[in-house]
């Protein structure tokens, strides 16, 4: 993999406004920059943003008072629930993170991209506008996807990091 590819890849995400946080299952997706229409796989016109950043390992959100939501926040439920056997963390708005990741987008208003630190390890850490950090760890040491930066709408290959390393696929 070419290590200047990478970082020019990487910095497309510099000044993009963080527009939406959300999840499908356990995968923790920012929609980053403005909003524009793409066709959906079924020729349908959709709303996306500019660029997409998908995460299947562990990840944080960390401010000056410590850790704002993480990962592990999905499979806790929201502060108005108490905690069952039967807890049912997939369903939407039941969990810590559903709630507090939009406590946050609500609060923040624009927040933009303004540095990242891609490391020996494939760690990610995005460093943020209002003086927050998105924090992203490899946690496989094969060919599990960590996280994954895509352009929407376009037909071109995604940047993925894996435990083997980081390549366009």
């Amino acid at each position: 993999m070419n290590q200047k590819s990478v970082f020019e890849y990487l910095d497309l995400l510099l000044n993009k406004k963080i527009d939406v946080i959300g999840r499908a299952a356990n995968l923790l997706w920012i929609g980053l920059g403005k909003q524009i229409t793409v066709l959906d796989w079924k020729k349908r016109e959709v709303q996306k943003n500019e660029m997409a950043l998908h995460v299947e390992g562990m990840w944080r959100f960390i401010g000056k008072e410590g850790i704002l939501f993480a990962s592990e926040d999905m499979y806790i439920p929201k502060s108005s629930m108490e905690y069952s056997e039967d807890f049912e963390w997939e369903v939407t708005g039941s969990n810590l993170f559903d709630e507090k990741s939009e406590q946050w987008i609500n609060k923040e208003g624009a927040v933009y991209i303004v540095n990242y630190k891609l490391n020996e390890l494939n760690d990610l850490t995005i460093y943020l506008s209002n003086k927050e950090r998105i924090e992203i760890y490899a946690n496989a040491s094969d060919d599990s996807e960590f996280w994954r930066i895509f352009k929407c709408g376009v037909d071109e290959k995604h940047l993925v990091a894996t435990g083997l390393g980081v390549e366009f696929q």
